[in-house]
């Protein structure tokens, strides 16, 4: 119970801390996002998980070689990291866009994206 309340409140601080988003406790949609992507870290993270960690040459070669499913794996979680990326950046733009949006590192670097990237 403790961990999930944490783990929650870790997902709300992190989104309006970094995206200006503001989660409800009973908004699932940015805490599974979040929840996903800290596993696809935790993953990543985790040493000797892969022998291509021991033997470095072995991302050179093709993946449909036995033993590299490691490369299949790293294609679905860049897939899975970049999916919820999008999402996040295309939730912060939409409330940005409707003025309802906090001052945050996103909105910032947002506006001063579309700022430079506008018609003169």
């Amino acid at each position: 119970m403790i961990d999930v309340l944490l783990c929650s409140s870790f997902a709300a601080t992190v989104l309006r801390t970094v995206y200006g988003l503001d989660i409800s406790p009973g908004d699932d949609k940015y805490y599974q996002l979040i929840e996903r992507l800290g596993l696809i870290t935790a993953n990543i993270a985790t040493p000797g998980q892969h022998s291509v960690e021991a033997f470095p040459s072995l991302r050179y070669l093709p993946s449909w070689l036995p033993g590299m499913g490691f490369k299949k794996q790293a294609a679905v979680w860049r897939e899975e990291s970049a999916a919820v990326r999008d999402s996040l950046y295309k939730s912060a733009k939409e409330t940005m866009v409707s003025k309802n949006a906090r001052t945050k590192a996103m909105t910032t670097a947002l506006t001063r994206w579309d700022c430079r990237s506008a018609p003169a």
